[in-house]
């Protein structure tokens, strides 16, 4: 996958993703749908990242944090979809 160019683009993207991940959720045994869902958008992410030669040092706690900001709301996979643009976006402004 090549790297989405605009930011509404990377939220559709993010959000398309964990759609994909979300729909299997009911083939992982108990709870583990949940770090099977991190470690996928983890993964989602670090794509970007590698297209973008980025350094992806954080990126891991950063989507974790998009996550933790996103539980509780309606619209959680939008709001985690977002998170992941923002990291992707602010990585790229600012690349260490």
């Amino acid at each position: 996958m090549g790297a989405v160019s605009d930011y509404a683009g990377l939220v559709e993207h993010f959000n398309r993703m964990f759609e994909l991940e979300a729909a299997k959720r009911d083939k992982s045994p108990g709870l583990e749908w949940i770090d099977h869902e991190r470690r996928a958008m983890t993964m989602h992410v670090l794509d970007e990242f590698r297209y973008r030669g980025l350094n992806p040092v954080g990126v891991r706690e950063a989507v974790q944090r998009a996550e933790d900001s996103a539980c509780g709301h309606s619209d959680y996979g939008k709001k985690w979809a977002i998170g992941c643009a923002d990291i992707v976006v602010t990585a790229a402004k600012d690349p260490a």
